[in-house]
Parts: structure tokens; sequence; C-alpha cells
């Protein structure tokens, strides 16, 4: 029942959901100790927001919590645009807002939420690539994954992504690859021009690459109490049902729509690789791991026949996001 009414796509559909992702961040915006900032991270573009939003603020909450939604509007287009699912649904957009709200200390100015602005958007022109304007789109996709490496340096690692991309939609010629590198280039090219010309410290975008795997994160796993560790073990269950789901679904799929879905997996698997193996990174990850899993997961519920464990396991996913409201940090 209210899994069916979530696939829908209309009006009243999306407030319900925006009431949900209220819902969810309540505690923190009435709590004005709830949600620390991550102020150790301070690439260039973030620092210019902490520098005018300091965290425990309520309008540096509110900032946050609207950038999750517009980054699931975006998601929205993104289906739209490639036809990931195939019915019209606001599936991904609930659940990248239920996975970004799940954790309490992520309900602040937080890198990673600005990142995944620009890494969504990367990808959608990765997707693009493969059918108009490739060498126009590949230099835009590059560009953006180096706009949000000015805001969280892990999303560097997305190049990588890029360049797996361009193998996985077939796309051939030097020109590609080289469109991609340029548009990657350009945008660290000019910061650096900019702290060459008008500051004393030219190299400082060295300085702070090798900071940023030196400081201690804010938060990690092992910090959170037991009722994250078993909601995180639940949202970890659900993920393994709906890439085993996906997996096998994969084969019924047209070719393009298998090759966006190989793409959003090595998203997955890489992010989940930086995360693990990277010292400086913290688990404001997970908003970048929204991105791929907020797919995953709307494919899995929109086409499983079995209604009563996909109705149930979706009540138990929105239960355990607002239960954990009542465990903040």
């Amino acid at each position: 029942m209210f899994l069916k009414f979530f696939k829908k796509q209309l009006p009243s559909v999306f407030t319900v959901i925006f009431l949900v992702g209220i819902a969810s961040w309540i505690v923190t915006f009435i709590n004005p100790y709830a949600a620390n900032g991550f102020e150790n991270y301070q690439m260039p573009l973030y620092t210019l927001i902490t520098y005018h939003i300091p965290a425990q603020t309520f309008l540096s909450k509110l900032l946050a919590f609207l950038m999750i939604v517009i980054n699931s509007i975006f998601l929205i287009q993104l289906n739209a645009q490639f036809n990931l699912i195939k019915n019209r649904t606001y599936l991904p957009t609930l659940f990248y807002i239920l996975i970004c709200s799940g954790l309490s200390c992520l309900h602040g100015i937080n890198p990673a939420a600005y990142s995944s602005f620009f890494i969504i958007l990367s990808v959608s022109k990765l997707f693009a690539s493969a059918e108009v304007n490739t060498l126009d789109n590949l230099f835009k996709s590059g560009f953006f994954v180096s706009i949000a490496a000015l805001f969280y340096l892990p999303s560097v690692t997305i190049v990588a992504l890029l360049f797996i991309g361009i193998a996985i939609l077939n796309i051939r010629g030097l020109r590609a690859w080289l469109s991609a590198i340029a548009g990657f280039a350009t945008p660290l090219f000019f910061t650096f021009c900019y702290y060459y010309f008008f500051t004393d410290s030219p190299t400082i975008l060295f300085t702070l690459a090798a900071n940023s795997f030196n400081f201690t994160p804010l938060y990690t796993f092992a910090s959170l109490g037991i009722a994250y560790h078993i909601f995180a073990g639940f949202l970890i269950m659900l993920v393994l049902i709906s890439i085993t789901f996906l997996l096998r679904a994969m084969g019924m799929q047209k070719i393009i729509i298998r090759k966006y879905y190989n793409i959003l997996l090595w998203l997955l698997f890489g992010t989940l690789g930086v995360m693990l193996f990277s010292v400086g990174t913290s688990i404001e990850i997970i908003i970048i791991l929204a991105i791929p899993l907020s797919f995953i997961l709307s494919f899995f519920f929109n086409f499983s026949r079995n209604r009563f464990w996909s109705e149930l396991l979706f009540i138990v996913l929105i239960a355990g996001v607002l239960s954990m409201q009542l465990f903040c940090l």
C-alpha cells in the first residue's frame, strides 16, 4: 500500500517525500547542538561556504537539507532523461533523502553534499556522451568532477569512473579521452592560477591534498552507537538484495540501460573502496554512495513481484530512518 503510493509520480507523492525528509531532520533543526560541520575538510570551494555560514547554526542545517533535496530532484531528472527506470517514479528522490538522513551526524553543512551535486551532473553528461555531442559532454563531465573535488577531495577518484565509463559506452578515439582530461584539468588550472597570482601560497592545492589524508576524521563508523550499526546492517542487507535482483534482471534491459547501470555499479564499488581504504575519509561519503544506491534500490522496489517482502522492507527502512532521530549524536 505505502510502496504503491510512492511509486507514483504525482505532486502529492513529492510533497509527502519532502515531509518525510523534514521529519528525518526535525530533531536537528530544533536542537542547537546537533550536527557539527566538517570543518576539517577545507578544500577551496567548501572554504568559501563555511567562512560565511559556520556550523551549529540553523542556516547551515537548513542549507544542508536543501542541498540533499536539490540533489534528489536532479536524480529524478537523470532518470527521466535516460530512462533508468521505465516507470516514472519519485523513488530515487525518496531513497536518496532516506539514505542521507539516516545518520544525524550528516545533518550539517557538509562538503560531500555539494560535491554530490556536481557528481550527478558529471554522470549525466557521461551518459549523454553516448548519444550526442560526445566530446562536448565528456569535457563537461570531467569539468564537473574537478569542481566536485574542489569541494571534497575524495571526489577526485570519480575521474577514474569517467575513463571506465568511456570504455563501457564504447566511445572510441583519443579525442574522447583528451576531452575528458581537458575538462578535468580546466578548473584546477584556474584555481592554481588564482592562488599563484593573488596569494602568497601558490602551492596550496598540493598542501591541501597532502593534508587531507593526515587528519583524523570527525566521525567514523566505529564511533557510532549500536542503533546506527543495526540500521547500517539492515541497509547493507537491503542493498545486497537489490544488487542481486538488478544483476538477474539486467538481461531483460536494453543494452544502453545495462551500460548505464554498469557505470552506476562502478561508482558504488569505487566509492566504497575510497571509504574503506582512504585514511582521511569520514562517513560523509555516504552522501555520494547514495547516488547509485538510490537507483539500485528504486529498481528493486519498482519491479519486485514479491509484494509482501518488498512492502515490509520498505516500511522498515522508512521507520528505521525516522527512529534514528531518537539517537542523535
